[in-house]
């Protein structure tokens, strides 16, 4: 299996504070219309953290129901390793897992080595590798991804630490295994050192004009890829300003798009940013951006 060239990593709509159904499966269907080749549920973006058990599994089972001829990621995985291995047995009919580092305990990568070995030795599901240090508090670092990459249940990553991209790329390059950023203001600078796609938040919103990105990107269109960059990378440096989905959810509430505010400990985007938000996207969306 490869990794596809763009993957939404969806957010998780609530309506009053609850999982919003209905809105879920509403937003499912519009990546489907847009075409978009990958789907990632249950990441940081969908608020997994926040999720309850019975509530992942709805999405698990609302996802892989919708999503049948594309490919479906399912965030999972924590520590300790044998925690993680049960979690990702739960997901046996996604197409990929995505497993971050295990966070706050910070191992060594020898532990992490061993960390995710184990779970590739466990789990019928193939590993895509999550690396966010920010997040979790430890760099996975090249030379262990290199190593890993010769698993042949661990198929990618997403990368976030920008300075790993070249190092994976060049060493491997001439094989199957996937290397997509996290962030979106780095998957077309990614896609030059020869990334194979990008797990994207933006494509919530802009699932067509994300996905006609990479694809100018990854075909040496660097005339358009360059032309939609600079459109994007306003919003993309915005939604950025604090922590996803916050932004994100602001956005997509200001479209009517199914969102609802993000769960303690996660607040609703404050008043002075929103306004700055809801300024830019009117005047994105008064230019060339793909309508809804």
């Amino acid at each position: 299996m490869t990794c596809s060239t763009l993957y939404t990593a969806l957010i998780t709509p609530f309506q009053e504070g609850s999982l919003d159904s209905s809105g879920l499966q509403s937003l499912i269907e519009r990546q489907l219309e847009a075409s978009v080749p990958g789907l990632l549920v249950l990441g940081s973006t969908a608020e997994a953290l926040s999720l309850t058990s019975q509530e992942k599994m709805e999405i698990y089972h609302c996802a892989r129901a919708q999503w049948t001829r594309k490919s479906l990621m399912v965030g999972c995985g924590s520590h300790p390793t044998q925690r993680a291995i049960e979690e990702c047995a739960l997901y046996t009919d996604a197409d990929a897992l995505l497993v971050a580092c295990p966070s706050y305990s910070r191992p060594t990568q020898e532990g992490l080595l061993r960390h995710f070995l184990t779970l590739a030795d466990k789990t019928s599901v193939p590993i895509v590798l999550y690396n966010h240090p920010k997040r979790t508090g430890v760099n996975l670092e090249a030379t262990t991804t290199i190593e890993l990459a010769k698993h042949p249940q661990i198929i990618g990553i997403k990368e976030t630490h920008f300075a790993n991209i070249l190092p994976l790329t060049i060493h491997l390059r001439e094989t199957s295994f996937s290397v997509m950023t996290g962030n979106d203001n780095e998957a077309y600078a990614g896609a030059l050192l020869g990334t194979t796609g990008t797990i994207s938040t933006l494509s919530n919103l802009l699932p067509r004009d994300m996905l006609s990105l990479m694809e100018a990107a990854l075909e040496k269109d660097y005339r358009a890829a360059d032309a939609l960059y600079k459109e994007l990378a306003p919003l993309m440096e915005q939604l950025d300003q604090v922590s996803n989905p916050i932004a994100l959810k602001a956005a997509m509430e200001h479209f009517a798009l199914p969102s609802g505010s993000p769960r303690l400990p996660l607040l609703p985007l404050e008043n002075t940013l929103r306004e700055k938000l809801q300024h830019l996207l009117d005047l994105c969306f008064a230019n060339s951006l793909s309508a809804f």
